[in-house]
């Protein structure tokens, strides 16, 4: 029997398509058709599934509504939108482990303060060890290459010997002058993390909010800290 559709005012469609329904059949499937209208059929057309419809019972009765489908872009955001959920849900995870984390370590703020002071006076022990390192070696690249100097002048072929001790200071000149900023950028850090996290123990504790210089260890400066730490884990104890 060949299928039927309607393009009525509802009612008086629903009723027709109703009547219309070949024996046994069970549901009828109302959508909207290339002009916008209302049509009952004993089918959905392929090129109408997309566009959303709904299904009917032979009572007329709603029985399912299929949507649309959604657009490339709506997909699009979607997808954008459940990820930034997703990664705002692991944000607050890692906050919650990190809060966990600092009220264990730390019971007052001013223990952070102390124990940043106590990493800053370590790391410029080991920095002025570096500079002492660094002024020695300087020193004997300028005496060897007095000497490599000396033997040009009179036109002799500096030493092997004298070759290889300059190569060597210059190479140790190097490797401590990258250690000295090194630990100026570490110690940078240390101090951006002990501010964030003594603003945080606070926030927990209920503490009153202070501006981010009364964080900071007496001589050091804003300028000098490294605001991009806050996605770090606390400062250890």
């Amino acid at each position: 029997m060949a299928h039927r559709k309607f393009a009525l005012p509802a009612l008086a469609g629903l009723l027709l398509a109703t009547l219309a329904l070949p024996a046994g059949a069970a549901n009828i499937y109302r959508y909207l058709d290339e002009n916008g209208g209302t049509v009952f059929n004993s089918y959905i057309p392929a090129e109408y599934v997309s566009k959303g419809y709904t299904i009917l019972n032979a009572q007329g009765q709603v029985i399912q509504v299929v949507p649309r489908a959604a657009t490339p872009e709506e997909i699009a955001a979607q997808a954008a939108n459940k990820a930034a959920e997703e990664q705002a849900l692991a944000d607050r995870l890692v906050q919650q482990e990190n809060d966990k984390l600092l009220t264990r370590l730390y019971r007052a703020p001013d223990e952070i303060e102390r124990k940043r002071d106590y990493t800053l006076d370590q790391m410029k022990t080991q920095q002025d060890l570096a500079r002492m390192g660094l002024t020695k070696a300087g020193a004997e690249v300028a005496r060897v290459q007095a000497i490599i100097d000396t033997a040009k002048k009179e036109g002799r072929e500096p030493s092997a010997d004298a070759v290889k001790k300059i190569e060597d200071a210059k190479t140790e000149e190097s490797v401590l002058q990258a250690q000295i900023n090194k630990m100026e950028t570490d110690k940078a850090k240390v101090i951006a993390d002990a501010s964030r996290d003594i603003l945080r123990l606070r926030e927990i504790m209920g503490l009153p909010p202070i501006p981010l210089e009364q964080t900071l260890p007496a001589p050091v400066s804003a300028a000098a800290t490294d605001k991009s730490a806050s996605a770090e884990q606390p400062a250890a104890q």
